[in-house]
């Protein structure tokens, strides 16, 4: 597979383009959709292209949307320097993105470790403070400290890790096969990792499947040592922070106390969503930041003029809505907003 035909599984309009950042590593970064602001979109290490599906589709004649595949995995290049995977390195990533496709001022989105490349971005470039801020289901500190909100075990969590690493270089032939056994899904359900044994998953396992583990865990290590949430009383823009209940990787106890000291922010936590929210909850999700970004960003949302496609657009209305079978609705609202 290619990454041009990944992006047709996306019923947007995608362009596909190669980005060098500053150390020389070759990225590949797409751009969806069109609209008269930006929306950067920073991704996690989980999930593919496939991942952002939904937002992409949901989205597609209000913003033009960008985000890229992390260095060392899917279709960007690993780094000459094996070290060079640690969350700064992911954004000066970010920033070769934004220059290339000449985005300044935009609204800013993450997921997973993205939330953690967003917020450092903001600490590195105060001036350039987003119009708004979406930081979906992830971790602004040590991301090993609140796995299954069981702060005491992160030693053991990190000694698990360490272990890990030099053992998935010898499991590398049989991890890949694993992740593409037909019940692996059902499996990851059971365990309650994700909630979804439908949509865009098998895809996105298929692609997981491929990583390169030993490098995919060091990434994870690198990750779990850095922290943002120094930094979050920078932020000085709208922000909504989303998480679900299930999630044992980012627990709404996360979500929480970023909420308490990121100024004004905004928390929806997802009843019965895990991690994979945004995949397993698709329309609950795009009502939920649909609804906050016609707030704070109200000017993205006026109706677009008609324009010829160019040649490597598919041709779409100024405005569609995503065609997908509705969820079945919970009882009350989409999410469960939680005020101070």
């Amino acid at each position: 597979m290619t990454a041009e035909t990944l992006a047709a599984r996306i019923d947007a309009p995608i362009r596909v383009l190669k980005v060098r950042s500053r150390d020389g590593t070759s990225l590949t970064a797409y751009e969806a959709g069109r609209g008269r602001e930006a929306m950067v979109l920073c991704p996690g290490l989980g999930g593919n292209l496939l991942g952002w599906k939904h937002v992409l589709e949901g989205f597609q004649g209000v913003y033009r949307m960008i985000t890229w595949d992390p260095r060392g995995t899917y279709f960007s290049a690993a780094p000459n320097d094996p070290n060079r995977i640690t969350v700064p390195d992911h954004v000066d990533d970010l920033e070769a993105v934004m220059e290339a496709l000449g985005v300044t001022r935009c609204v800013l989105g993450g997921w997973s470790m993205g939330v953690q490349i967003a917020i450092t971005y903001i600490h590195r470039h105060p001036d350039r403070m987003p119009r708004a801020l979406l930081l979906i289901h992830g971790h602004p500190g040590h991301l090993l400290r609140d796995v299954l909100d069981l702060p005491p075990m992160e030693p053991v969590f990190r000694a698990t890790l360490a272990t890990l690493i030099p053992l998935s270089t010898c499991l590398q032939p049989v991890l890949g096969p694993l992740f593409r056994r037909p019940e692996t899904l059902p499996l990851l359900n059971r365990l309650g990792l994700v909630a979804a044994r439908e949509g865009v998953f098998p895809e996105v396992l298929e692609a997981f499947s491929h990583m390169d583990f030993p490098r995919y865990l060091r990434m994870i290590e690198q990750l779990s040592r850095h922290s943002t949430e120094a930094w979050l009383g920078e932020i000085r823009c709208p922000t909504l922070i989303t998480a679900g209940s299930r999630d044992v990787m980012t627990p709404p106890s996360v979500a929480r106390r970023a909420r308490e000291r990121i100024p004004g922010a905004r928390l929806v936590v997802f009843e019965g969503g895990t991690h994979y929210t945004k995949m397993e909850m698709p329309d609950r999700m795009h009502r939920v930041l649909e609804e906050f970004l016609r707030e704070v960003d109200p000017e993205a949302f006026a109706p677009l003029q008609p324009r010829e496609p160019s040649s490597h657009r598919r041709p779409r209305a100024s405005r569609p809505r995503t065609r997908r079978t509705p969820e079945p609705s919970p009882p009350g609202n989409a999410g469960f907003p939680e005020s101070r």
